[in-house]
Formats: C-alpha cells, structure tokens, sequence
C-alpha cells in the first residue's frame, strides 16, 4: 500500500501482540470445508463477486497484501491493499504477530456481511495462513469477467466528505500513492513535533499512527481528523479546556462516556472516540441534508457547539467562536487536500 507524498504523512495503526502461531493448514481446510467456501477470490475480485444488492452474510477466502494493522481497547485488524482504490479494512478480535508491523500476503476466511444496500461491508476475519501454506481454491467453472474499480484520478473538490457518500477520499479523488507504509510514520510525526514541539518522536508517532488507523477503520478522511486536532488541541494530548473538554480531541466528559471513552487523555481512546462521533455527525447530517459539504459544515458546528445548538437554529448557530472554527477547521482541511 502506498500513502500521499504530502507534508502531512499519516500511518496506518500499530498493534500489540497478538496470537502467536499461524493456523495449520488442515485447520484451514477444515475452515474451508466448514463454510463450503469454493475458490479463493483476489481483491480485485471481491466487488464482482459480491453483487452491488449484496446484504446478509456470506463467507469467503480472500487472498491480499497486509499494509498495516491497528490495536486498541475493544477493536482491532488489519488493513489490506486495493490496487486502486482505499485499503479494505478487515475487523478481527486478535491481530496474529506475524500480521504485525509486516508488509505481506496472506490469506483469510471472512465472515462479509451488510445489512442493508446502503451500509458499507462489514469484513470479519475467522481465520488467517500466509499465502504459502495453502494452494488457492479455484471454481470448477470460471467466473465472468470482473471489471475492476478504476484509478482515482487527481482532480476533486477541496473539502470532500466520507462514507456513504462513499469515502473521503475516494470520493474527492485527490489520492496519489507514493510511499510505503514503513516510510510514512517519521514524516507525518516530524509534521506533528512541528505544530507540538514539546512531543518526543515516540508520542507524535503513536498520534499520527492512531489518527490514520481509526480514519480507515471509519472511513474518515484522516486529513480532516488532522485539521480538526490542530485546532481543538494542537495535538497536545493532555489539554483541556476551561470547560473540561479533554485531550487531543476535546471530548467533554459526557460525550466521551457515551463513546465508551474511559481515559480521554489516553491518546488511542481519545482517537478512537472522537473519530467515531465525527463519524456518526457526518452520517447524520449528509442524511438530512444529502450534501457533503452542508455536512461537514454542520458535523463541524455539532462537534463545537453541540447538536442541540445547530438543531435551535437550523445550522451552524450564530456564535463568533463556533462560525470561526468551522471556517478554519475547513481552511485547514483544504490546504492539506490540495498540498500534493
């Protein structure tokens, strides 16, 4: 997997130990036998093989390149190369180590499921061999001809939206690939130290790993989550405000207890809180008004003034300090959009 060659690197989520030996090969088989799964589909395979009208849940082999992994209280997984489009993010309860902190193919028996057209896959991994230990599964009859999702190109809007709308970046279509995961972490962390001088390399690495593995985990666009830390925190992870918000995303009190948030100055948890509350206000405002950037704009003014505040007035609220923080948060978000 490759990453934008921009001043603002981010990397994909690190991860603590995890089990430590691969499957056996006749456990696999016995997997395969058990979930009558009969061919072993590549990633550029998997959206011909999964129909557009797909909901339920199937299980599947899927053969791919792990970039990267995330850890943290409550989730974790791996993240596997697209070859044009953004990394397939597959959910497990345990990382295996020899998945962790490598760059390598592997195979894996999911369980892919949807409940409705309009959510996104959700991919759980059973189980996981590397490549080598196990020949592919081929179909007696060959499959038709799947077309593979084009390359995103370089042109786009300035502050595009995630998911749903289908995914932040992919819909702005701004991505350009060009570094390795391994070479990502010190330049996103030298961006970070220089916003936050007084973070040692090993705190800004933890943050920019943090930011981009929940980002692709909820299908955030990592460069907005960036803005927004700028802003609420200067990516100091033990601020707090005069009315209590906390850490490196000002998460009050309540909101991070609703998030199952147990330690807001914990910097992993105060991440992985904040994104998926970002998350959830860009669902629920793309809903309401079908337009991504009236959705950022209200999602901003929700996350500042709550949303009961842009519920009152019908939108962003009249206040000085609320108006300018969504100004500048989208300043931001678009300087670093447009700085490939």
């Amino acid at each position: 997997m490759k990453y934008l060659a921009t001043p603002l690197m981010l990397v994909l989520l690190g991860s603590w130990a995890r089990a430590d030996e691969t499957v056996s090969r006749e456990s696999f088989a016995k997997l395969r036998q058990r979930f009558a799964i009969d061919r072993t589909l590549r990633i550029d395979q998997l959206e011909g093989y999964l129909t557009p009208k797909f909901t339920g849940a199937r299980f599947i082999e899927l053969r791919g390149q792990v970039t990267g992994s995330y850890s943290s209280p409550g989730m974790s997984g791996v993240l596997l190369e697209h070859p044009s489009a953004d990394p397939i993010v597959v959910e497990a309860d345990e990382v295996p180590t020899w998945l962790v902190g490598v760059e390598r193919e592997a195979r894996f028996i999911l369980r892919v499921e949807r409940a409705e057209i309009t959510n996104p896959l959700r991919m759980v991994m059973i189980s996981a061999a590397p490549v080598e230990a196990m020949p592919d599964l081929v179909p007696a009859a060959p499959k038709p001809v799947v077309k593979t999702k084009p390359a995103v190109g370089k042109t786009a809007t300035k502050t595009p939206i995630g998911r749903g709308y289908k995914n932040l970046a992919s819909r702005s279509g701004s991505r350009t690939w060009s570094l390795p995961v391994s070479e990502v972490t010190p330049i996103y962390a030298s961006f970070i130290q220089t916003r936050n001088p007084r973070l040692s390399s090993r705190e800004a690495s933890r943050i920019a790993e943090g930011v981009v593995g929940f980002s692709v985990n909820y299908g955030v666009d990592a460069r907005l989550i960036m803005s927004v830390i700028l802003v609420e925190s200067g990516f100091d992870p033990f601020a707090t405000s005069r009315k209590g918000a906390m850490g490196l995303g000002q998460l009050m009190p309540r909101t991070a207890a609703g998030l199952g948030v147990r330690s807001a100055y914990d910097t992993a948890e105060n991440l992985y809180g904040m994104i998926k509350h970002l998350r959830r206000l860009l669902d629920k405002y793309y809903g309401q008004t079908g337009d991504s950037q009236r959705a950022l704009q209200l999602s901003l003014a929700a996350y500042n003034a709550g949303e009961g505040n842009v519920r009152k007035y019908g939108g962003i609220p009249p206040f000085t300090q609320t108006q300018n923080y969504v100004r500048k948060i989208i300043n931001i978000y678009a300087q670093l959009t447009d700085s490939q």
